[in-house]
């Protein structure tokens, strides 16, 4: 009385091959099952097809053929683990040879940081022109691009910050580039007695930027150069000449913050380029000028771990 019969099996088990080119099937298994729609009737047990009880030259056969796959899949492994062994030791002495460079690397870096400083104004200068003050330079990283300037000129000082190109041992190469072009102006100004503001001092320190980074490329933009602020104080007067390019500068007085606004554009080549704009500040004995560069703003904080920005940093 089967409606709907329906019947089948499935077979396990592992062929192998020896050197004799012999097949032998190992670990086989079968089971038959038989099912039937009629929920009258009941459905025949399952049955099992027996295997046969096999004879002792049969199992002394199977038990070679185990150890034999046995031994082959060990010798196997050992090979493995040698080559491992070997790739471990190679990469031991290639980590070797990256410390011992990077020892080198560093500390040659170490001292091309100490000799950035050497060549840094000598903050002395500051206790000349101002009764307080304070200089705040800590580089990301061994040398950096990051820079102060101060040079006085009879009555007046020239204090500047400035940020080259890049971050380690490029924006180092164009600090101590912008330090040497800075020192040849001032020194041309104070032997030429030349009476030039702070626009004035950027558009020609641009303009030796771009004529040496223009020297040896066919790249009219090229896109090194510097950010900077720019003051010329002067004393007698009670002021200052303010220019700067792609970063800013604050004022407090009397507990009022004023923020000095440069130009956006560098001190370098520029598709859109313009004199430098000159802002004059008058002050009084008390005020705090602060000059940096974008590291502040560029610093990471607080619960997010978000940048300053100058909002906050203001």
């Amino acid at each position: 009385h089967l409606k709907a019969p329906v019947s089948g099996f499935f077979s396990y088990g592992e062929f192998y091959h020896d050197s004799d080119k012999n097949s032998y099937f190992l670990n086989e298994t079968l089971t038959l099952a038989f099912f039937t729609e009629d929920s009258a009737k009941s459905t025949p047990e399952s049955k099992r097809v027996k295997k046969k009880n096999s004879n002792p030259d049969d199992e002394d056969r199977i038990l070679k053929v185990l150890t034999h796959l046995i031994d082959k899949v060990t010798n196997e492994l050992e090979v493995k683990n040698k080559e491992l062994n070997n790739a471990y030791s190679v990469l031991l002495d290639y980590s070797q040879i990256i410390d011992d460079k990077n020892f080198e690397i560093k500390k040659s870096l170490r001292y091309a940081g100490s000799l950035q400083q050497l060549i840094m104004p000598d903050k002395t200068e500051f206790e000349k022109t101002f009764d307080d003050y304070f200089v705040l330079y800590q580089p990301k990283e061994i040398v950096s691009g990051d820079f102060y300037f101060i040079r006085a000129i009879r009555e007046k000082t020239i204090v500047a910050v400035a940020d080259g190109t890049g971050h380690g041992v490029p924006g180092a190469f164009i600090s101590i580039l912008g330090l040497r072009l800075m020192d040849e102006i001032a020194e041309k100004m104070e032997k030429e007695n030349l009476d030039i503001d702070a626009s004035g001092f950027l558009n020609i320190l641009r303009d030796k930027i771009k004529t040496i980074f223009q020297r040896n490329t066919m790249n009219q933009y090229s896109s090194d150069g510097l950010d900077i602020s720019l003051v010329i104080i002067d004393k007698q007067r009670k002021s200052l000449d303010f220019s700067s390019a792609n970063q800013s500068a604050m004022i407090c007085s009397n507990d009022i913050i004023t923020q000095l606004k440069g130009d956006r554009m560098p001190i370098g080549s520029y598709v859109r380029e313009e004199d430098f704009s000159n802002t004059r500040v008058s002050f009084k004995p008390g005020d705090c000028l602060l000059l940096y560069t974008d590291g502040y703003n560029d610093q990471f904080g607080g619960g997010n771990d978000k940048k300053i920005n100058p909002s906050r940093f203001r």
